[in-house]
């Protein structure tokens, strides 16, 4: 799901600021014994959804709610009843949010939880100092598909150089602007390519 705030930005999954994601850890034992998981897993989303929103000050409390798989929509609608005033609006929009579970500071979380609990994160780190909030989504869903197609290779792309670090306070590496540039053009290729090899296409005739 996507959150639309007052001043109309729009940012991944369950967000209130610009890159902040708030990610939801459920534990197992709430899965034991229930059958149909696909079906309960939307409508304990969509529960959650809603006790997020409850717990945020009414000013903070988003306007819109932009869902990207169709199944969610009947969900989010029943649970929503209380917020009349939040429109939710279905998108075809194709987006590798689940990439995200293949970074070893979420997995390390995941495999780590005794308890449900819910974590905030900052996807951006501290891109805006120094770009749009659309150069830092666009960076960002670039990073998530490059590693949803090749996960091995994206993540030697993104760390172009033996001595590049990861802040422990940060997801992804730490880059100058102009390496950021050349990360983005090799995750740009790796994800065309993947592309032509899968849709038997000629990559040179590919144009973005």
């Amino acid at each position: 799901c996507f959150f639309q705030a007052e001043d109309g930005i729009r940012d991944p999954l369950w967000s209130r600021g610009l890159g902040d994601v708030y990610k939801r850890q459920i534990h197992t034992s709430v899965w034991v014994g229930q059958k149909r998981l696909g079906q309960l897993a939307k409508w304990k989303t969509a529960e959650e959804v809603a006790a997020l929103i409850r717990c945020l000050p009414v000013e903070e409390q988003p306007r819109q709610i932009i869902v990207t798989r169709k199944g969610m929509l009947d969900p989010l609608e029943v649970h929503l009843l209380d917020f009349p005033n939040i429109i939710i609006k279905g998108s075809e929009l194709q987006l590798p949010f689940q990439a995200c579970m293949k970074i070893e500071k979420f997995g390390d979380l995941i495999l780590k939880a005794l308890e449900p609990q819910m974590l905030l994160f900052n996807l951006y780190d501290q891109w805006l100092t120094s770009v749009s909030p659309h150069t830092a989504f666009s960076r960002l869903i670039l990073i998530l598909r490059a590693l949803h197609v090749n996960n091995d290779r994206a993540k030697v792309i993104l760390k172009p150089d033996k001595t590049t670090i990861t802040q422990g306070h940060h997801i992804w590496p730490t880059l100058t602007d102009e390496e950021w540039v050349k990360v983005e053009t090799e995750l740009k290729n790796l994800i065309l390519a993947d592309y032509a090899k899968k849709n038997n296409v000629n990559l040179s005739l590919i144009h973005i």
